[in-house]
């Protein structure tokens, strides 16, 4: 969508359209996790280019970040969930290996 197009939506449905977004970005990241609690770098990573990334942090932060935004307390619980599952397989797995 190009500038011009996003500054005719307004402020209000440019929020709208960055939420819907994002929530659909992350709810794809958390389709490709593929049984990991964390993600690697690249979600079609296989064998040993599946390792984790410093890259997983960001996602992680980014869900718990989501989840601060949510209006809904379900979807809240969903993304805080996610993203301690994360941050606890991210901890154990870089911290401990």
């Amino acid at each position: 969508m190009g500038d011009l197009r996003l500054r005719q939506l307004g402020a209000r449905n440019q929020q709208t359209l960055v939420s819907d977004l994002t929530e659909r970005l992350a709810e794809y990241d958390l389709r490709r996790l593929d049984g990991r609690q964390v993600q690697p770098w690249d979600l079609a990573a296989t064998g040993r280019d599946a390792g984790i990334n410093d890259a997983a942090a960001i996602v992680t932060s980014a869900l718990l970040e989501l989840a601060c935004l949510q209006s809904n307390a379900q979807d809240l619980v969903k993304r805080q969930r996610h993203g301690i599952a994360m941050l606890e397989g991210l901890c154990r797995d870089k911290l401990t290996g």
